[in-house]
């Protein structure tokens, strides 16, 4: 970001807070650069799990919970519902909470999720968006996962640490 969105002034960075941060040299407006919001479900099915293979970076080839992230205007669930839909065919409903998790220095920025359990209502699984494949796994047998914050949602939801070498 080179130019203020309230003046079209340049920014500058200056510590304010004690963190450096952009701040518009002729109006004096603080820009902030907050997280980004995304969300990821978990889809159980006789004791398997529902990963997506992603066809995009970040994580290209590598699997995933459904998920992505929440659009303006849009609650954290119903974010989780369309993404399910978006990317397995799969309408949904909430369960609860599962967890949210810190992504620090993604592609994106800084990224916080929070992963949902989520029950199937209907629909027939089929990647779609930007999934190129989707399969249920059981715990002894899942694929490299694409995110850390991924195999910690994993590893909370059966009560375990999963292996590092798992995670991209």
């Amino acid at each position: 970001m080179k130019y203020c969105s309230t003046c079209g002034g340049s920014l500058t960075t200056e510590l304010v807070d004690s963190r450096p941060r952009l701040v518009c040299k002729s109006c004096n407006h603080v820009h902030y650069i907050n997280p980004i919001p995304a969300v990821a479900a978990i889809i159980e099915q006789q004791s398997s799990v529902l990963l997506v293979k992603r066809a995009v970076e970040p994580g290209k080839g590598d699997w995933c919970l459904p998920g992505g992230f929440i659009e303006t205007g849009e609650t954290i669930a119903a974010a989780t519902v369309r993404e399910v839909k978006e990317e397995t065919n799969l309408e949904c409903r909430i369960l609860g909470i599962l967890d949210a998790c810190s992504n620090l220095g993604t592609i994106y920025g800084d990224i916080i999720v929070v992963c949902y359990i989520v029950e199937i209502l209907s629909g027939e699984p089929k990647a779609g968006d930007d999934a190129i494949d989707l399969g249920f796994f059981k715990e002894d047998n899942l694929p490299r996962l694409a995110f850390r914050c991924h195999t910690r949602f994993l590893a909370k939801f059966w009560g375990r640490n999963l292996d590092s070498s798992m995670h991209g």
